[in-house]
């Protein structure tokens, strides 16, 4: 029978990492040495896994030293239907883990600013705990969900004090707590201005909490729908995100929200699909032109930095670089770009990935990472997604934390996997 040991015990697991069934020396918290004996397992699970802290820890304790943060993949279960829940922990870029998985997901800040006509990102992460639920519904994920902001760095961390982040913008992060008040805090983590559950002026807010598509970034100001009136226009709210005053009207200084001209934006540029061929303007300035390698009618594209993924509908997906020089091409794939940050802009690999449900009535996935120029890299018995520079995968037998090649930094026994009782 295949059981699945929770965040505790795998932390203790962890802290005993190592790699191979012969003892082995394995780097403990502060330098200290711990020596494990998998040769007792009837499965032995090759182990990488640094710890900052000895004892579990499921609170990012704030720290100077850390580095960026990056997640990484480190516990699931099937709480709830067919779909694997994942767990996320925090470590630093070089795989030393900071805080055990308990998050449900792990997001770097980022928003779209309509009077920018642009992408924008700080550098904070938003975290949402995986706190059991007492009684979940259903089909509820069986969590009770908590949010909580950190810097990317984890120099300060406000604790998952937050039933929601609603929106966020330049000046900083909107915030629901428990009492139903509203605060906006900034990337240090410092308040700004809040709402009392009493005193909030918007209308209609109670409808609008958990739809963050009711506030429109635009540079200081947050346009928010409050309703419609009875030809269907929006009736419109304009808070100043720098002290929390409320128009009903735009203010003198609100910059207007610019106008779609047709193209998307991509981190680091926009892009416009025109006459079979797709126009890329990066930000740092000039123009390129890449003819769309097929039927312009019956295509899709997406830009990630100099290359241009074209996927065609029931057909093949085509990757180009900026000068149209055809890199690879895929008939039966699902591939799309991974990495999406807007105050990093590390190169994008490519993803694709399928699913099928199992003999238990699972759904188990599939991916192949490739690198970006088509070649692949790595296949997964699981999920993968990248993360800044460093790649999360899932496989048959480990979670695993890699830079951009597919070198293993941190690599965790998937206990879920192995085949014998959790009394042992």
């Amino acid at each position: 029978m295949k059981r699945r040991i929770f965040p505790l015990a795998l932390a203790l697991a962890l802290a005993l990492s190592a790699c191979g069934p012969a003892p082995a020396q394995v780097p403990g918290p502060e330098g200290a040495k711990v020596q494990a004996h998998w040769d007792v397992l009837e499965t032995p699970a090759p182990m990488l896994a640094d710890r900052r802290y000895e004892a579990y820890t499921d609170t990012l304790i704030p720290a100077d030293d850390y580095g960026l943060l990056v997640p990484y993949f480190g516990d699931e279960t099937h709480s709830s239907g067919p779909y694997p829940t994942y767990l996320y922990g925090l470590a630093t870029r070089e795989g030393e883990i900071v805080t055990d998985p308990v998050y449900l997901s792990v997001e770097g800040s980022r928003w779209f600013d309509s009077c920018a006509g642009a992408y924008m990102g700080a550098r904070a992460l938003i975290l949402q705990s995986a706190s059991p639920r007492a009684h979940g519904a259903e089909y509820s994920s069986g969590f009770e969900e908590r949010y909580g902001i950190c810097a990317a760095d984890g120099s300060w961390y406000t604790g998952q004090r937050f039933r929601a982040v609603i929106t966020q913008c330049a000046a900083g992060a909107l915030c629901l707590e428990d009492t139903g008040g509203v605060v906006m805090l900034d990337y240090s983590g410092a308040e700004l201005w809040r709402w009392s559950a009493e005193d909030i002026p918007l209308r209609n807010f109670e409808a609008n909490i958990y739809l963050s598509s009711g506030f429109e970034c635009c540079g200081d100001y947050l346009r928010y729908t409050a309703g419609w009136d009875s030809e269907g226009n929006k009736e419109l709210q304009y808070v100043d995100v720098r002290s929390g005053a409320v128009y009903g009207s735009a203010p003198a200084d609100f910059a207007g929200v610019r106008p779609p001209d047709g193209s998307r934006r991509y981190p680091g540029g926009s892009f416009l699909e025109t006459g079979g061929t797709v126009v890329v303007r990066p930000d740092s300035g000039g123009e390129y032109r890449v003819k769309v390698p097929g039927d312009s009618g019956n295509c899709y594209a997406d830009v990630s930095g100099d290359r241009v993924l074209f996927s065609f509908y029931g057909g093949p997906q085509v990757l180009t670089d900026l000068e149209g020089n055809e890199l690879a091409r895929w008939e039966d794939a699902n591939i799309s770009f991974a990495g999406d940050f807007s105050w990093r802009q590390d190169p994008g690999l490519l993803i694709g990935g399928g699913s099928e449900f199992d003999e238990d009535g699972r759904v188990s996935m599939s991916c192949t990472v490739y690198d970006r120029d088509g070649r692949k890299l790595l296949d997964s018995d699981g999920p993968a997604s990248q993360f800044l520079d460093r790649l999360l995968i899932v496989d048959g037998e480990n979670y695993r934390l890699t830079d951009l090649e597919g070198n293993d930094l941190m690599r965790i026994s998937r206990w879920a996997a192995m085949d014998f009782p959790a009394e042992e």
